[in-house]
């Protein structure tokens, strides 16, 4: 009876925790691919400017 007690408190336990956590992971989800469209977005603007200021290197006259 003890360790079906215990192996039974251990599956609520489980349950439970799997339900709260759940949630928590669809907002993660959802928080990351937020960030990742702005990861994009400040990327292609790095490279817009990388790209501009080697086009101004190269157009410099040398001294």
């Amino acid at each position: 009876m003890m360790i079906f007690g215990t192996a039974l408190f251990c599956s609520f336990t489980a349950l439970f925790s799997s339900v709260l956590m759940g949630s928590q992971i669809e907002e993660l989800k959802t928080e990351v691919s937020e960030d990742e469209v702005v990861v994009e977005e400040l990327i292609e603007k790095l490279e817009t400017t990388l790209k501009a200021l080697n086009h101004l290197q190269k157009t410099k006259p040398k001294s």
